[in-house]
């Protein structure tokens, strides 16, 4: 799962992270320079409760995402968690959703 996240985002770095995507699904993926040294956190079993606006997505797990410090600031926009549903093929990607961050500590 991390592997896969971590291989998602470098694709997307590269603006070449469509054969990550589910067939069907359109999730917001930015620039590729929104990508630029996100890696992978700790991925979670989906849970409906907490996501609720991606169940209909079917996704099987969650992850989150880290941008480097040393890009953050203020009102930037970033990706913060990648869905991913299972497949008969491995996995693939529903749902990107995108933080705002409000202040650095």
């Amino acid at each position: 799962m991390i592997d896969t996240t971590n291989q998602f985002a470098q694709a997307a770095a590269e603006g070449d992270a469509s054969s990550y995507v589910c067939v069907g699904q359109q999730p917001r993926l930015g620039e590729p320079a929104d990508w630029a040294g996100v890696s992978a956190e700790e991925p979670e079993r989906f849970v409906p409760e907490y996501w609720p606006n991606q169940a209909a997505l079917d996704p099987a797990w969650s992850i989150n995402v880290y941008v480097p410090s040393e890009r953050q600031f203020e009102g930037m926009e970033m990706p913060g968690d990648v869905f991913f549903r299972q497949t008969d093929d491995g996995l693939c990607v529903v749902d990107v959703v995108w933080v705002t961050l409000t202040s650095l500590n």
